[in-house]
């Protein structure tokens, strides 16, 4: 109907010149505009013909023929009218056929909803919430000493868990980029080889590693970070989403569990207390995700502890 219009009003344009007012050139004008829609919709219902299949030809053939009777009527009952006006003849309401009226009204309705339906709905951004769940073993790198040398401790006893909420702001029409962030809550963990426990020496305050006067059955270091994380993710693919970030990571607390038998008890010490850990740090962070399913590198560029040059990396699964 669009285009019916559209040509309505170039035809319009076209011959409604200064030196064509006589009512011949006025009724030639008319009877042109008749054809070139007459023209458009059979050009239209011989397309939509073609494109009929072979199972459907007879319903969607019966469609066709009545919608193009209805628009094609519509038409000339809208061009008739125009020049009648154009010419000075245009009678009173009350002397038009209203089954005619009746009919129009009904068409624009059909055309109208027709055309609405075919409109791409746009896509409004949405604030998108995740939450997920990570598992992954601790690692460092840097100074290499006793307490910083990463063979001095179990691979899977020195592992983290984190709770992470993210909120993804899309940056475009396809939500094919979001800018992250949120917050997310991580226990570290660290277990020394050979039965040993940390210890923080008075009245300096430095921490060593030392060993225990029982045999520790358990002996592991717990702190608790809060991280706030800024980034960007990519949905690269179907079903693939890559995400980079930087962070900044907060200390809240810490505690190491210690457990040994002695004389057919057994013991269990919790010591809370600071074990100069950096209280702020910051990093880089990278992962690649498979549906609900991802891989996660992290790294920290200020030490993990405050008298030794040792950062720590971190290496996991997320699972949403």
């Amino acid at each position: 109907m669009k285009r019916i219009l559209l040509a309505l009003c170039t035809l319009s344009v076209a011959y409604n010149l200064p030196a064509q007012d006589s009512l011949y050139q006025k009724t030639k004008n008319y009877i042109h505009r008749i054809d070139s829609v007459q023209n458009v919709l059979s050009e239209e219902l011989l397309k939509k013909t073609a494109e009929l299949s072979h199972t459907q030809q007879k319903d969607e053939m019966k469609y066709l023929i009545e919608a193009f009777e209805d628009e094609l009527q519509f038409a000339i009952y809208y061009e008739t009218d125009e020049f009648k006006k154009e010419i000075g003849i245009d009678e009173p309401e009350e002397e038009s056929d209203p089954s005619i009226k009746i009919i129009s009204k009904a068409i624009i309705k059909k055309i109208e909803k027709r055309n609405d339906s075919l409109k791409p709905k746009k896509k409004k951004k949405k604030l998108k919430i995740d939450l997920s769940y990570q598992w992954g073993i601790n690692n460092f790198f840097g100074q290499s000493s006793a307490l910083t040398d990463s063979s001095a401790y179990d691979l899977w006893g020195s592992h983290y868990e984190s709770l992470d909420i993210d909120f993804k702001f899309p940056l475009d029409k396809n939500r094919q980029f979001h800018f992250l962030t949120g917050i997310h809550f991580i226990w570290s963990y660290l277990e020394p080889e050979n039965k040993k426990m940390y210890h923080v020496v008075n009245p300096d305050g430095k921490l060593i590693v030392t060993s225990h006067t029982e045999n520790l059955d358990r002996r592991k270091l717990r702190t608790t970070y809060y991280k706030i994380p800024l980034g960007l993710e990519i949905n690269a693919a179907k079903h693939w989403t890559v995400g980079l970030q930087a962070f900044g990571k907060f200390y809240g607390a810490s505690k190491q569990l210690l457990e040994y038998e002695n004389l057919y008890a057994e013991y269990k010490i919790k010591e809370k207390r600071y074990f100069n850990q950096t209280k702020i740090t910051w990093g880089a962070a990278a992962y690649i995700q498979y549906n609900d399913f991802g891989i996660y590198f992290g790294m920290d560029f200020a030490p993990y502890f405050t008298e030794h040059d040792m950062k720590i990396y971190q290496i996991g699964i997320r699972m949403f």
